[in-house]
């Protein structure tokens, strides 16, 4: 009993101390030589992957040793792959230059219309919220993008409702300031 009690300490003391190795490096724009922030860094057929920072640094540890395949992506970029043999406790530094995908970024199209509906509700919230008279017109809702309306009605009127997915902030131009409000 003895026996097979050292013999399973010895194989746990043996595979704690896998043969692994650290790859790290940074990830640039091959044109530019920008880091690419946040890039993506994985060990091919493995579940060993990392994300590269701000500055485009990355690192890889305990990757087993042998000939290891690494990919390299990043939205808009070519993938790029290589393959290297890790020896046992080696570090390997990688710099790897990407170069932008033309074929993706050409069909990327960006549009957008005028919600003229949300316009017409907004100009009249606005007279409702601010009012109509002179010193109104001097009032100003700096982020009207938070707003968001729908109509109703109740008791055979119309009603506006308003909802606001931030504070509205107010800007009055002649008394000189500003306002946050809840809605």
């Amino acid at each position: 009993m003895k026996v097979i009690l050292a013999f399973l300490l010895l194989f746990a003391l043996i595979s704690s101390h896998a043969q692994t190795g650290r790859i790290s490096g940074r990830v640039l724009d091959a044109k530019t030589l920008e880091p690419l922030p946040f890039a993506n860094v994985f060990v091919n057929h493995t579940t060993m992957g990392t994300a590269a920072d701000e500055k485009g640094f990355f690192s890889l540890d305990r990757v087993p040793f042998g000939q290891v395949e690494i990919i390299f992506s990043f939205v808009g970029y070519q993938p790029y792959q290589t393959k290297s043999d890790l020896a046992d406790n080696q570090r390997l530094e990688v710099t790897v230059r990407l170069v932008i995908d033309k074929t993706l970024l050409d069909n990327v199209q960006i549009t957008g219309t005028r919600d003229r509906e949300w316009e017409g509700k907004f100009k009249k919230f606005s007279k409702i919220f601010l009012g109509e008279g002179r010193q109104a017109g001097e009032c100003k809702i700096l982020n009207p993008w938070v707003l968001d309306f729908k109509e109703g009605v109740a008791q055979n009127n119309e009603i506006l409702f308003a909802e606001a997915s931030a504070p509205i902030i107010i800007e009055n131009m002649s008394l000189g300031y500003q306002v946050t409000y809840f809605l």
